[in-house]
């Protein structure tokens, strides 16, 4: 079991697209279960691999911590996923991420949507998400792209999350010998 670290805005691996994964092999393997390990931990809803440092296309989505019949088996790990379809039907919805603790926002999503991608034994699947799941996908494969929740915030919403936003970037421009927007 491998907990890892949640990087904060300001570090560059959740600005940066992600590296596509040319093989599954151990290494891939490891860092599949280093995020399942580390949403069980920290018990959020889903989880990129740029979230924890690392700049390649694996995400994790998991419901099931909701204990809700209708979300136990909305469970995913996707390597290279592409989003396939959205609906043109949109959805505002408030939304969290692990790499921006405090702040919250209404975020527009696709209200359903189709995405394939390799799961970790190698095999092609794709998958019809809607509402609440679908929603969770489209934030874990924005990790991948280096785009954040923040980036589709009305300027109200950034600006009630902006003292929040502002103290995890100074953080990491202390910590850090290079930090993005």
């Amino acid at each position: 079991m491998a907990i890892q670290k949640i990087v904060t805005y300001g570090h560059p691996a959740l600005r940066r697209p992600a590296q596509k994964v040319e093989e599954i092999n151990e290494e891939i393997l490891q860092i599949v279960q280093d995020l399942k390990d580390t949403l069980t931990h920290i018990g959020g809803l889903g989880l990129a691999a740029p979230q924890i440092g690392i700049e390649k296309q694996i995400f994790i989505a998991d419901l099931s911590i909701l204990n809700d019949k209708q979300y136990v088996a909305n469970k995913i790990v996707f390597i290279n996923p592409e989003l396939i379809f959205s609906s043109k039907k949109k959805e505002w919805d408030n939304e969290g991420c692990l790499s921006l603790i405090e702040v919250r926002g209404e975020v527009e999503r696709s209200f359903k949507i189709k995405m394939k991608g390799l799961i970790p034994s190698n095999t092609t699947r794709t998958i019809e998400a809607s509402g609440l799941f679908g929603r969770v996908l489209q934030h874990e494969y924005d990790h991948l792209l280096g785009k954040l929740l923040i980036d589709y915030f009305s300027k109200e919403d950034y600006d009630k999350n902006e003292i929040f936003i502002k103290k995890y970037f100074a953080e990491n421009k202390k910590n850090l010998p290079e930090v993005m927007e």
